[in-house]
């Protein structure tokens, strides 16, 4: 056979088609021959033809050592991998993200500023922390987003693709689509994805949808005759990637993954993986980002404008505009909602939840309504036979109908009319079906029973092929009974039609037909009973539908069956189609005999009734959707708790609002909107022997009424409900390939436990995002507020842009990320769904709270540290105002010609008024004018020129020195806080110290010959009155030290106080000692957050170019207070909230007192 197999043979080439309208022409290497490239012929030449030249039997298949050789020679049924866009290019995209470019853009201003101004290195250095934020915030998300996509390339990984194949003398094996060869016999189906280039062999109304490859939308019915020498038009072939939409049919493999007619156009057209686009989440996160950064721009702008009204110099009023926005920047939220994703990912993947697009995620979470199938995912969709009816009588199927030494009293001990009946209907289940054993498993456990043996097919057909194998051969009873034609079971028809050969006789046929039972009974004329065959009576038809409803009453799903011998006429109709394949429409599938029914129970899972509680108790509708029987959806409605009411009509006192409601598909046919709204509105829903159109009829309509809804699906006609929901679930264990194309997740086992485990996981993952933000916000405030107060009131800055970026990306950015680790809150599954059009991630209430309410006492906390640390070295509050009108304050540039004095009661007391001597200042302008009496003309006042120690000059900067001092003391009335020493008319013979006649011109008419000390001056006295109290000067580098350390304090008090921000942003309503500590990555982060924030201060490395300085520890704890009043603040703030939510509507307020109406602002304003 592998002899008359050759590369020639294979060759297949593609030629002269359109695709997408863009390929006029492809034209294949050859180099790849043997494996399905090169010159395509399959399509014009006979199958059996086909079969020979590709070394294969179209009955038994290949060989395993044949599939090896040919694997190996030719490599996996897979397509090389696309080229996936470089690094380098991903990472340059989140280096030119808005964020990025704004702080690019920051940075060349800085730079511009350093050129103006170069003696003022601060802005050198926050131009360089700017491009240090840049790239390292650029590249831990990239190095997230990286991590994030291999997480979701791994899942699509989860569920390979699979295919069955004939192999070893006809044997049946279920395989991955990889292992496939050329030359390999498969069989297709209703919902299969083709796993390869496939010749048919053989049709039952085979329909595939073509548009992924042609863009044609119409379907397509193949067959396998010869008709056309265009292969893209050819109907006997069918192309890797396409979609099987009805019928069956069997084909011999052709090509395999490069050399795939698919796999050739995407090499040729092959791109960079195109970017994915915008996520439902993403834009609400982009929305968020927009709206802070606009805010953030217009109050620079708004700042940079009152500025130039006061006319500060440009460059520094554009310095301290960037300052005002940077502060309002959340420059490490990419990365946190980057995390927070990848994160709930990966908790959702083993929850058997694959996530296929991250929107669904959150679309998950908001679900209100979930539409689910009964069999497989409310059921455990492990089918076994419970009853058969035949003969008129209900038989309870036990261990003696599959034992074989029970078999006589079943089959020998009943009457022979029983008995006959009773085979008609085995063989008959025996033979409409297309169940066999999976060869695959068998050979893993040949000795497996044959209730336990692995089958392929679905649960119903694995059902009855086990209850039918204990009773006979059914591979025998298949060989004597051939089957010539078979119409596909689908979910318009709800039926299954097979024709065989009768085996006494080649040349009639017996027509077997499975399904509804009620489509099968309305096509039958005869009945089966154990006197024979009879006309059917409305007396059988009565009976037919009460041990029908018995059975599905008991939760049982029913099947009906009927037969049909054909007359020799009829029989060669059917056989007399040209080439010699049957004429499926000449059928007969009328007038037909009622043999009996077939009921298999599929037990509710355990786990399902508490996940239906649990998701009414989260506000979530639960709906069935099913194509059984109503009774039987009615049963397991119940026994899982979908219908816990009254069913409608039972009780007529009771409103239709209150009642529980079971509609059947033909009741919905030709409903109107008013009459949708009317079944909609009921509590409990459950739609029985629904179609799938119907069901997508459901689902719109639904969402007409507002419902975010989730749809489960299987089947291949489910692909449209599940691209119309909001959130489209297939079945990774029963569902087809076509759902599994249309749906956002997939669920792995099936199990609809696991997607109310998603929705938790989905609400936790906007909550987290949003406890993350809300934490984020809190420390805008109190980064904006001093730049406001730095502007208007003119205090000294008390707060850097640098130190802002080492909160915002030093600090606050760990414990954000690991809030995304946060678990949930124990009443997560408790709460209604949130409302998406006004509870998104940035709303007015979590404004309110995060800026306006914990944001303030943070400001506070800063703020008063400031102060404190400002007093301590000799500056209360009340001096600090308007002292920076100039941007003096701790400045060296060359420019700033001025000193600081400041006047005290006492010589280590605090100042009561702080000045400057300069010459724009009235009170010392003269002395730079002319020479005064008593005075030098005072020349300098730039401090780099005024030396205090040296030789006593003068002319020099001592002499200016002392002439300085004499001015400020004779103005003030004052002598300096320090010891000196002087001589009166600059007689060295008389030294004086500490004599105040020293500043007096009456006493002392020429210069003064000063020498400051460095110890307090001992005649100081005490008061505010004239020659009482003192005056001390500052040095641009004392004035630098004190400043640097107030900043570091209100540094430090922001870190103090988020530490206490974040357990209060830990949850939402539920208290902190309700929901507990018990996230471990939290607990590292503060860790983290602290020791950082511990560095930063003390290391001496920091200190150049983040200007910042060590504390006391008692400025460290100035902020405690202040983080246990945000503690005790958000607590009574919950416990009200708590206290006052009666249902799911929000608030209630049952009168007008002043708690109802505190209780009423607080939720509108900080449930967030």
């Amino acid at each position: 056979m592998a002899s008359s197999f050759s590369k020639t043979d294979a060759v297949t080439d593609v030629t002269e088609y359109d695709t997408y309208g863009e390929l006029n022409s492809i034209s294949i290497l050859k180099e790849k021959a043997g494996n399905g490239s090169g010159l395509m012929w399959q399509h014009k030449a006979e199958s059996d033809e086909v079969v020979k030249r590709l070394g294969t039997n179209r009955q038994t298949g290949l060989t395993s050592i044949e599939v090896v050789k040919r694997l190996h020679k030719f490599g996996p049924n897979t397509l090389t991998p696309l080229p996936m866009k470089p690094l380098w290019k991903k990472l340059i995209v989140h280096f030119t993200d808005f964020f990025s470019l704004m702080l690019q853009f920051a940075a060349i201003l800085c730079f511009f500023a350093y050129i103006t101004e170069p003696d003022e290195s601060m802005h050198l250095y926050l131009g360089l922390f700017l491009y240090t934020v840049v790239f390292v915030t650029s590249l831990f998300s990239f190095i997230q987003q990286h991590k994030s996509d291999q997480t979701l390339r791994e899942f699509r990984n989860f569920l390979p693709p699979k295919a069955v194949v004939l192999r070893d003398e006809g044997e049946t094996y279920t395989i991955n689509a990889s292992e496939l060869v050329v030359g390999d016999i498969i069989q297709l189906r209703l919902g299969d994805k083709v796993p390869a280039d496939v010749r048919l062999l053989t049709s039952n109304r085979f329909t595939v949808d073509n548009s992924s490859l042609t863009g044609e939308s119409e379907p397509v019915e193949l067959t396998p005759e010869v008709s056309h020498s265009n292969p893209m038009e050819a109907p006997n072939l069918a192309f890797f990637g396409c979609l099987a939409l009805d019928g069956s049919c069997t084909g011999v493999v052709i090509a395999t993954g490069d050399c795939t007619v698919f796999g050739q156009i995407a090499r040729l057209t092959a791109r960079p993986e195109a970017e994915v686009g915008q996520t439902t989440l993403q834009k609400d996160i982009h929305h968020f980002v927009l709206n802070i950064a606009a805010f953030a721009v217009l109050v620079g702008l708004l700042f940079f404008i009152v500025g130039a009204i006061q006319r500060t110099k440009m460059i520094h009023n554009i310095v301290y505009s960037i300052g005002i926005i940077v502060s309002n920047i959340p420059e490490g939220l990419v990365a946190t909602v980057i995390v927070s994703l990848t994160a709930s990912a990966r908790r959702m993947g083993r929850k058997k939840v694959l996530v296929k697009q991250l929107d669904a995620i959150e679309s998950l979470g908001s679900t209100t309504v979930i539409c689910t199938d009964k069999t497989g995912t409310l059921t455990q969709n492990r089918m076994a036979v419970s009853h058969v009816v035949c003969g008129g009588r209900i038989e309870e199927v036990t261990s003696s109908w599959l034992s074989p030494n029970q078999r006589q009293a079943v089959t020998g001990e009943r009457e022979v009319g029983i008995r006959q009946c009773l085979e008609s209907l085995i063989y008959g289940a025996s033979l409409c079906s297309t169940a066999v054993h999976d060869n695959n498993k068998l050979i893993l456990n040949p000795d497996a029973p044959p209730t336990e043996r692995a089958v392929c097919g679905d649960a119903s057909e694995a059902g009855i092929f086990r209850f039918t194998q204990a009773i006979h051969d059914i591979a025998g009873v298949r060989r004597n009974n051939p089957t010539v034609a078979t119409i596909p079971f689908n979910s318009k028809n709800k039926y299954m039609v097979t024709v065989h050969k009768c085996p006494d006789s080649d040349h009639l046929l017996r027509v077997v037909i499975k399904g509804a039972p009620e489509k099968i009974l309305a096509k039958c004329k005869n009945v089966l009973n154990p006197g024979g065959v009879r006309q059917l009576t409305e007396r059988d038809s009565s009976l037919i539908e009460r041990q029908l409803n018995y059975l599905a009453g008991r939760g049982e799903r029913v099947l009906g069956y009927a037969e049909l011998y054909l007359s020799p006429q009829a029989s060669a109709r059917v056989l007399s189609h040209k080439d010699a394949s049957p004429d499926l429409d000449a059928i007969p599938l009328s007038d037909m005999c009622f043999v009996g029914l077939i009921s298999m129970i599929d037990p509710p899972r355990q786990t399902v009734p508490l996940a239906v509680q649990m998701s009414k108790n989260a506000g979530i509708k639960v709906i069935m959707v099913t194509g059984d029987h109503p009774d039987t959806a009615r049963s397991i409605a119940q026994q899982v708790g979908i219908i816990t009411r009254e069913i409608a009509g039972q009780n007529e006192s009771k409103s239709k609002y209150d009642e529980a409601v079971v509609v059947t598909g033909s009741e919905i046919q030709d409903c109107d909107e008013g009459r949708w709204d009317e079944i909609l509105s009921h509590p409990e829903i459950v739609f029985a022997r629904t179609s799938p159109q119907q069901k997508l009829e459901i689902v719109c309509n639904l969402q007409r009424m507002g419902e975010i809804v989730t749809v489960t699906g299987d089947g291949c006609n489910d692909a449209p409900a599940l691209k119309q929901a909001n959130t489209g679930v297939a079945m990774g264990v029963s569902g087809s390939e076509v759902s599994r194309e249309a749906a956002s997740i997939v669920i792995l086992d099936d199990n609809f436990s696991s997607i109310v485990s998603g929705i938790e996981e989905g609400r936790l993952i906007f909550d987290n995002l949003k406890k993350s933000i809300a934490y984020t916000l809190t420390s805008n405030i109190p980064q904006l507020i001093p730049f406001l107060i730095f502007i208007t009131l003119k205090i000294p800055l008390p707060l850097t842009t640098v130190l802002i970026l080492c909160i915002d990306l030093g600090t606050d950015i760990f414990p954000a990320i690991a809030l995304a680790y946060e678990k949930p809150e124990s009443d997560i599954m408790r709460r209604p769904p949130r409302d998406r059009e006004n509870d998104r991630l940035l709303n007015r209430r979590l404004i309110s709270y995060s800026a306006l309410q914990l944001g303030v006492m943070q400001t506070f906390a800063g703020f008063f540290a400031y102060f404190v640390v400002m007093a301590d070295y000799g500056l209360p509050p009340l001096t600090l105002v308007f002292l920076d009108s100039g941007l003096h304050f701790a400045s060296e540039r060359l420019s700033n010609q001025r000193w600081m004095f400041t006047i005290q009661e006492h010589r280590s007391g605090l100042a009561y008024e702080a000045s400057w001597f300069a010459r724009e200042n009235a009170q010392f302008s003269k002395y730079f004018g002319t020479e005064h009496f008593g005075f030098l003309r005072q020349e300098e006042d730039m401090f780099s020129r005024l030396h205090t120690s040296g030789t006593l000059d003068a002319k020099g900067g001592q002499a200016q020195f002392n002439n300085m001092l004499k001015i400020v003391a004779f103005e003030t009335k004052k002598p300096p806080c320090l010891a000196f020493t002087c001589h009166l008319d600059g007689n060295p013979e008389l030294p004086i110290d500490n004599n105040v006649q020293c500043f007096d011109p009456s006493y002392n008419h020429g210069p003064v010959a000063l020498i400051k000390g460095t110890y307090p001056n001992s005649r100081v006295k005490r008061g505010r009155g004239p020659t009482e109290g003192c005056f001390d000067l500052w040095t641009p580098k004392r004035e630098g030290e004190l400043l640097r350390r107030a900043q570091t304090a209100f540094f430090a008090a922001i870190v103090v106080t988020q530490v206490f921000t974040v357990f209060a942003c830990k949850t939402r309503i539920l208290s902190l000692f309700q929901q507990g500590i018990n996230n471990s990555a939290l607990v590292f982060a503060l860790v983290i957050e602290v020791f950082v924030s511990l560095v930063l201060v003390n290391a001496p490395v920091f200190r150049p170019g983040l200007d910042i300085r060590p504390l006391k520890w008692t400025h460290w704890v100035l902020s405690v207070p202040f983080g246990v009043l945000i503690l005790v603040y958000d607590e009574c703030r919950k416990w009200c909230i708590r206290k006052h939510i009666r249902n799911s509507s929000g608030l209630i307020v049952p009168g007008n007192g002043w708690q109802d109406r505190l209780a009423h602002w607080i939720h509108d304003y900080t449930l967030w």
